[in-house]
């Protein structure tokens, strides 16, 4: 997933983020991450495999190679692999079973919301939207005062909207208007007041 990453993206999250609080007194985050775990085992077992096939190439392959080669090149190429595994998030992602992946976002997403102080809100009003890009996951994890005023069955529709789009990797600006839709379950509930405090930061996290 190429999106939520560049300044234009993140520019209109920010944006998303102003028109939900605009309407509603909900304080929203936005969190975007490269990845939600290290998926080291991906990286191993992609340099294991590019090791295990280069040691069978010099095996059968009908020319004749140094006995050097037989140690070196397959361990140069298992690193190199490697390396390329750490840096392509498709392959990871590929090489990780669809469970793990789901099981690190929500644990991600949940440890964020602590880490990130949105528990601290006056009337427990704080919601996370987290969107990790290796795994094309959307987590949303909200505060006491939000799960007993919004109805759970409009959240969970205007939340899955937002998932799947993630998971779609659809636009930005599409996921965008997903999420200032939220405004429209949150609003009724949870109205804007007029001394309404913004207590925490527009900004998108990382």
């Amino acid at each position: 997933m190429s999106g939520f990453s560049s300044e234009e993206d993140k520019s209109a999250l920010v944006a998303a983020i102003k028109a939900v609080e605009a309407r509603t007194s909900a304080e929203l985050v936005i969190c975007v991450r490269r990845q939600s775990a290290s998926y080291l085992h991906a990286d191993l077992l992609a340099g294991i495999v590019a090791a295990i096939v280069t040691l069978a190439c010099l095996l059968y392959l009908p020319a004749e190679f140094g006995l050097h080669t037989f140690l070196l090149d397959p361990i140069v190429v298992g690193l190199a692999v490697g390396l390329l595994s750490s840096r392509a998030l498709t392959l990871r992602r590929w090489l990780t079973r669809p469970s793990v992946r789901e099981h690190s976002v929500v644990q991600a997403a949940h440890a964020t919301f602590f880490a990130k102080g949105i528990r601290r809100t006056s009337d427990a009003i704080g919601i996370l939207l987290y969107i990790s890009r290796l795994e094309r996951r959307a987590e949303v994890v909200v505060d006491d005062g939000v799960a007993r005023a919004v109805p759970e069955q409009d959240w969970r529709a205007a939340v899955s909207v937002i998932q799947n789009l993630v998971r779609s990797s659809a636009d930005t600006s599409v996921v965008c208007k997903a999420i200032e839709s939220l405004a429209v379950v949150l609003e009724p509930c949870l109205p804007r007041s007029d001394d309404d405090v913004n207590e925490l930061s527009d900004e998108v996290h990382e």
